[in-house]
């Protein structure tokens, strides 16, 4: 009778315990089977992601290629005698100070572009000593203080010209080259001491200008 007792005690303990350790392992089953899933989810969208950078980067690496193609004989490239950089000038560029221009030109060293500039050149009979100059970009206002040099000679001409260094911590930043680049008309307004004097840029020096951008680009250049 003891036996039965002991026997039947024993039955009601272990079935019961059969049954909750396959639920426990049916469990862990389970939820190892959804940590998989979740590492091959997330396998499957990082490999989706690299090979889109990989793509991304062939594509850019493509169309810098294109360009520096089809921008390289539009620039005149002069080595520095005293270092390692390497000048990129557009080729209508003005030679001399004493002329009338607009343009941009950078440097290039260890085969990276870098120091984008922004150069003013103002060429007349009288003097303005300009103090500021503003920008009227496809109707929209923008206002540069550079830091102007001045000059004269040739029969009584003077020249006034800026050579600023694109930065995004001036307003003669990135956005205000691509202002211009981008733009179907320019004026400027060049307010002096005492008086002040206007000019249209070309159709061709903003062409020159946005070409000298991509070209930059295209070499590596960054805007700091």
């Amino acid at each position: 009778m003891k036996r039965l007792l002991i026997y039947t005690s024993l039955f009601f303990v272990i079935i019961p315990c059969l049954f909750s350790c396959g639920n426990l392992n049916a469990a862990i089953e389970s939820t190892s089977i959804e940590e998989d899933s979740t590492e091959r989810e997330q396998f499957i969208q990082d490999s989706i992601a690299h090979e889109q950078f990989i793509q991304d980067s062939v594509e850019q690496a493509t169309v810098a290629a294109e360009t520096i193609a089809r921008l390289k004989s539009k620039f005149t490239e002069k080595k520095d005698e005293f270092n390692d950089v390497v000048w990129i000038k557009p080729n209508n560029a003005p030679r001399y100070t004493d002329r009338n221009g607009v343009y941009c030109y950078f440097a290039i060293k260890n085969g990276i572009a870098y120091n984008f500039r922004f150069r003013y050149q103002y060429y007349a009979d009288d003097w303005l000593f300009i103090q500021n100059m503003i920008f009227n970009i496809d109707g929209e206002n923008t206002t540069i203080y550079p830091d102007m040099e001045t000059d004269c000679g040739n029969g009584g001409k003077i020249w006034e010209w800026c050579d600023e260094s694109v930065s995004n911590s001036s307003n003669i930043d990135k956005y205000f080259i691509l202002g211009i680049a981008n733009a179907k008309s320019v004026k400027v307004k060049m307010n002096g001491r005492q008086y002040y004097d206007t000019r249209t840029l070309t159709e061709a020096q903003i062409k020159t200008i946005k070409d000298t951008y991509d070209y930059y680009l295209a070499l590596g250049g960054k805007f700091e």
